[in-house]
């Protein structure tokens, strides 16, 4: 009698066609699983990278269409007779330093209504926003504070925080309603700029670099109106 009919089984060669044929099966699904893994977390970085970008790039947005040109204002205070009276309250000077090219790396430095709050819609009120960065460790960051007058400057207490990391460049130009121009003091022309433009690149985990810009018009001014004496007084932003 035929022992192969006795006792079937495998041959060598039937084994090693199968195991062949198994890694084979194995090596496209492995290969098809770290394609997806890794496509996943290229896209993870990513999105995280641009959320990141786009929220700081809402924030400087908000903050600078906000922005505020305070004037001293003569205000009226009662004497010891009991009589009203005008008194001028020293206020801050009217700033809005904007450079690019500055040594310490600040950015810029203003006066806003859109309040202390670090997302979008947070509550609004006046404030003074800074943002700095710093080429050596790629960090944008800012610092802001409540408002005050300069009799209180030197109570006033500033923290950096850092909102963006690996930033690889920034620029900022600001329209003078004619032509962009590199920098911009305030307290030398007396006006805020028409607009500011915000460009800045970041890379993401992988060392992919992306491109964050916007153009924020700067609708504010100041007015003149008159308070209960019939003294001039400057207001706020329209």
């Amino acid at each position: 009698m035929n022992k192969r009919l006795d006792n079937p089984g495998f041959t060598l060669i039937e084994m090693l066609v199968a195991m062949a044929i198994m890694a084979l099966v194995v090596s496209m699904v492995y290969g098809s699983y770290a394609a997806t893994s890794q496509s996943l977390d290229i896209y993870s970085s990513r999105l995280t990278c641009s959320q990141r970008g786009g929220l700081v790039l809402r924030l400087m947005a908000r903050h600078i269409r906000c922005a505020y040109r305070p004037a001293t204002e003569p205000n009226l205070a009662e004497s010891s007779g009991g009589n009203l009276q005008r008194v001028q309250i020293e206020t801050r000077p009217s700033t809005f330093h904007g450079n690019t090219e500055d040594p310490r790396g600040e950015l810029l430095s203003f006066a806003t209504t859109a309040g202390l709050g670090r997302e979008p819609g947070s509550a609004s009120g006046l404030s003074r926003v800074r943002y700095r960065y710093d080429a050596r460790t790629r960090t944008l960051s800012i610092a802001s504070q409540p408002y005050l007058n300069q009799l209180h400057k030197k109570d006033l207490t500033e923290s950096w925080q850092p909102i963006l990391r690996d930033v690889t460049s920034v620029n900022v130009e600001f329209h003078d309603g004619r032509k962009w121009l590199r920098n911009w003091n305030a307290k030398k022309k007396r006006e805020l700029p028409r607009a500011v433009k915000i460009a800045f690149t970041a890379a993401d985990e992988n060392g992919r670099s992306y491109d964050f810009a916007a153009t924020i018009p700067i609708l504010s001014r100041i007015t003149t109106t008159t308070d209960v004496a019939g003294h001039k007084v400057g207001s706020g932003p329209l």
